[in-house]
């Protein structure tokens, strides 16, 4: 790893505890005072929200949302600007402990070399390996988008990792809120058991479980006024909503 950034780090590593105060929405909200003593100017930088996410600037933005959660919000200021060489280091080190973890990974049915080569050369961190990632580091992990959310909470009294996917704004986000305001998310979404896959084969459904689908997607589930649609046809319009 680069000296500078090994120092950086060092000068600036948190503890357990002040992680979680960081990754708290008091600290988020807080305004960080800087006095030019000379023109007597405060300048008050604040972290941009948007609906109680945070969305880096980055092109990869999966990456900072995950390095934020690990490391903190000040590491993120302070490395930021140096993004390339950051993600770069950071993906080649975490090699290191899939390699040390290949049975929790194996137990998540991740492929280990797909995983290992798409951190040591794609750009941009996919959503599928981020929840390993989370895993191995001992904390939980859920995904939002505007159809669904994924949930794997699995670990009691630790802080979950809530990424949230903007399709409009082609960006991913960092959950800051308090935890409480979750429901208002995931309330109306649909539950699923794979992001990659969020909808089973057909015969895996029952044709009210369909119905049910469709209501929490806001899709009409009626032919005619007194006729539903058929299992065939709820399925077919389910999946052209979701993907």
């Amino acid at each position: 790893m680069n000296s500078n950034i090994v120092k950086l780090l060092e000068k600036y590593s948190f503890d357990n505890q002040n992680i979680h105060k960081l990754m708290s929405s008091e600290y988020f909200e807080q305004n960080v005072d800087k006095t030019n003593k000379k023109n007597k100017i405060i300048i008050r930088p604040e972290v941009k929200k948007y609906n109680d996410f945070f969305i880096p600037e980055q092109d990869d933005g999966l990456f900072w949302c995950w390095f934020i959660f690990i490391y903190g919000f000040s590491e993120y200021e302070i490395l930021k600007n140096n993004n390339f060489v950051v993600e770069k280091e950071y993906k080649i080190q975490f090699i290191d402990k899939i390699r040390n973890n290949k049975k929790t990974l194996k137990e998540m049915k991740v492929k280990i070399a797909d995983m290992e080569g798409h951190l040591a050369n794609d750009p941009i961190l996919n959503i599928n390996y981020l929840e390993p990632m989370i895993i191995l580091d001992k904390y939980n992990f859920m995904y939002i988008n505007d159809k669904f959310y994924y949930s794997n909470i699995n670990i009691p009294d630790t802080k979950s990792c809530i990424i949230k996917y903007f399709e409009k704004l082609d960006k991913y986000g960092l959950f800051l809120g308090a935890e409480n305001k979750l429901f208002d998310y995931t309330n109306k979404l649909l539950l699923v058991e794979n992001i990659e896959k969020p909808i089973k084969a057909i015969s895996n459904y029952k044709a009210e479980q369909l119905k049910d689908i469709c209501k929490k997607l806001n899709i009409d589930i009626m032919k005619t006024p007194t006729k539903c649609k058929t299992k065939k046809e709820l399925y077919t319009l389910i999946i052209e909503k979701i993907l």
